[in-house]
């Protein structure tokens, strides 16, 4: 094959896909933009600190410790760091670009769902999230568990389609790897289980999958996550008595969705769009935007071999299983709902309000939803860039090595925090303990002196508790010097004379 063929090719791929590659450029440059401009902080030190062990020492560490997550991203990351090192850059890189290969694979899914103009207006708004843009930031499984989400339901909707070998294959697959890098993963593999239930149920003879072979499907799935079931059973028992998330109220539900969105106008704007594109799934006609009615698509199946009506229910599937089900158990039992984790959920919103805005047909009304997507989320996108969401560990431990001597003590509060600290520590003449209350009545020292490093993560509980420190310490010690960082009260201190 010549060169003018390849050079047609390309440039006919260029014409066909040109709005797909902006949105993605555009979604990969809000990814890697400030990528390192933070310090880590407690849960991506974990990570780095996992991607130290190898991999049988990760699985008993996992076993071990209250981190309550399965193997497959510390797996990756303990590769990715042997290859090319853990700065806060190069540890968040991977969450960079599963992210922005999701915005290739969101437009795919929805193609097959319905078409390729609400497969590029959901692709710009996850482009465009700040929702997703801060989890692609942070080195953490969320975004990769976001693609494996995708890529499941891609070759879900592909097997239903075309029953062939390589879609269940990759069903298989994706599905494993989408359980061992989240939990969260269960549910989505639920959703699909009860999507291919109902249609058995009500479209025997057209469009159903072939139960027998899905059955099989779902035990070879089964087998394969067998290891992973295990480390997810031992770490239901540890969570039973002693976890740190509280029970969900109603409140907790309703941040969820605007923490998806980005913002309360965004929301309104999202869930408007969404219901029309529900309600005429069941088949009424509800009011078009500029007069007249909302005119459904064509009832046949399209390429993913689902008809719209089928589309709708597989997203409300999608985006209610993974949040309302854990939500219910968080009520009933241990809590176990948390926003980050249902993160998976928000596709099928964005989806839904794309399906809702192609719907009408009107060429006008969609430019404008894109138009007001991008004009709310670059707000939300300015704001968050402007701000400083970690604590400013990278500044706080330079700040205490630069002017340590030899032999003193870094205290912290709370004590988990030893991990991020310790991320940055150089020196070794330099011990790092937590706060316990045998600090407040410690044996003569001599000249060695302290930092005490209370971190005000979330703003609440060290922040409730930082008088009655101040007031314990001012028994006992002399406080020498304070230093305030985002985040971080640093005292300096040096024990009274008696």
């Amino acid at each position: 094959m010549n060169y003018r063929v390849y050079h047609n090719r390309a440039s006919a791929f260029l014409r066909n896909n040109y709005l797909l590659i902006l949105i993605f450029l555009l979604g990969l440059g809000l990814r890697i933009y400030n990528l390192g401009a933070e310090s880590v902080w407690f849960d991506e030190a974990v990570s780095v600190a996992a991607s130290k062990l190898g991999f049988l020492e990760q699985i008993r560490w996992s076993l071990a410790s209250s981190d309550n997550n399965p193997p497959l991203y510390y797996a990756f990351l303990r590769a990715w760091v042997l290859m090319f090192g853990d700065s806060e850059f190069a540890v968040r890189l991977p969450s960079a670009i599963f992210g922005s290969l999701s915005i290739l694979l969101i437009y795919i899914v929805v193609a097959l769902l319905f078409n390729k103009k609400a497969a590029l207006l959901s692709a710009l708004i996850l482009a465009v999230s700040v929702f997703h843009i801060q989890f692609s930031q942070e080195g953490r499984a969320y975004s990769l568990s976001v693609l494996l989400t995708l890529l499941s339901y891609y070759f879900f909707l592909k097997s239903v389609a075309e029953r062939k070998r390589i879609n269940s294959a990759g069903y298989v697959i994706s599905s494993v790897l989408l359980i061992y890098a989240h939990y969260y993963g269960l549910f989505i593999i639920l959703s699909q289980n009860i999507f291919c239930a109902w249609q058995y149920i009500t479209h025997r003879k057209t469009g159903a999958p072939d139960p027998r072979k899905w059955i099989a499907l779902q035990l070879i799935l089964g087998f394969l996550s067998i290891p992973g079931l295990y480390i997810l059973y031992r770490h239901s028992i540890g969570i039973q008595n002693n976890f740190w998330l509280s029970p969900p109220t109603l409140k907790v539900l309703y941040d969820c969705f605007e923490l998806y969105s980005g913002s309360v106008y965004l929301l309104i704007l999202l869930a408007a769009l969404s219901l029309p594109a529900v309600i005429n799934a069941g088949g009424t006609s509800v009011p078009r935007y500029f007069g007249g009615v909302f005119k459904p698509p064509a009832p046949s199946p399209g390429e993913g071999g689902t008809s719209y009506a089928s589309s709708v229910f597989l997203l409300l599937l999608w985006l209610c299983v993974p949040v309302a089900v854990p939500f219910l158990i968080s009520l009933v039992s241990t809590p176990i709902f948390f926003y980050r984790y249902t993160i998976a959920g928000s596709l099928a919103f964005y989806v839904l309000a794309s399906f809702g805005a192609v719907g009408t047909g009107d060429k006008r009304f969609i430019l404008l939803v894109a138009g007001l997507v991008l004009i709310f989320s670059s707000v939300n996108i300015f704001g968050y860039y402007e701000r400083v969401d970690k604590p400013a560990w990278r500044a706080g431990i330079n700040y205490i090595e630069s002017n340590a001597g030899a032999g003193d003590v870094i205290v912290l509060h709370p004590w988990y925090e030893t991990e991020a600290a310790g991320y940055y520590a150089e020196r070794d003449d330099l011990t790092i303990i937590s706060l316990s209350d045998g600090f407040y009545s410690a044996p003569d020292t001599g000249d060695k002196e302290f930092w005490l490093v209370l971190c005000d993560r979330w703003l609440d509980d060290v922040g409730n508790t930082k008088g009655t420190v101040e007031r314990r310490i001012g028994e006992s010690y002399d406080v020498l010097d304070t230093k305030v960082l985002p985040y971080l009260y640093i005292y300096r201190l040096k024990q009274k004379k008696n």
